[in-house]
């Protein structure tokens, strides 16, 4: 297994991508973890890709103490964003190692529910009881702007995601911060 990053996805304009989108990175970062993919892929060895976007749920969290400030993106880009609990990345990484005879070449590591990242900070600061502010938006340059990720091969692979989408993740992320470390 190969752990990489959505980031090979160059698309910034709300697109979905899905496992059979060409991998066009934008930046360094990811022409470096394409790279590493390719050299991996390229190989004689068996190797499955795993892409994972927005990994969250460890405490403390930088999202959670600023949305807590009152802290929130602009709307405006809307800008979508993916996202996946740590637990779900671990469970899904077990499970291709144990119960997944054949696996895939690639796998998009995300939730079920790619969405404006917007809506998940107001959501937030709502669970929070929070009055929180939006940043001001940038009209500058596109309406819209990040990827939308499909998960298809994980739910093909077999594997049930235990916080399918950001508010059944964060709902457990809040309950351990409001209950202090442990």
């Amino acid at each position: 297994l190969f752990v990489s990053s959505t980031r090979v996805y160059g698309e910034d304009a709300g697109e979905w991508v899905d496992e059979a989108t060409d991998a066009r990175p934008a930046d360094e970062q990811g022409r470096v973890m394409r790279a590493a993919e390719k050299l991996l892929l390229d190989s004689p060895h068996r190797v499955t890709v795993v892409r994972f976007a927005g990994i969250y749920g460890r405490l403390p969290s930088a999202l959670l103490d600023r949305v807590a400030r009152g802290e929130l993106c602009p709307p405006v880009p809307l800008l979508y964003s993916n996202r996946i609990h740590r637990d779900d990345c671990i469970g899904f990484l077990e499970h291709l190692l144990t119960r997944v005879a054949a696996p895939a070449p690639i796998y998009l590591g995300v939730d079920d529910l790619p969405v404006p990242r917007y809506e998940v900070e107001r959501w937030l600061a709502g669970q929070l009881g929070v009055a929180a502010a939006p940043g001001a938006a940038d009209r500058r340059g596109a309406a819209v702007r990040g990827k939308r990720c499909r998960n298809e091969g994980l739910r093909g692979s077999g594997y049930r995601l235990l916080f399918p989408d950001y508010r059944a993740g964060y709902e457990e992320v809040l309950r351990r911060r409001a209950t202090g470390p442990g």
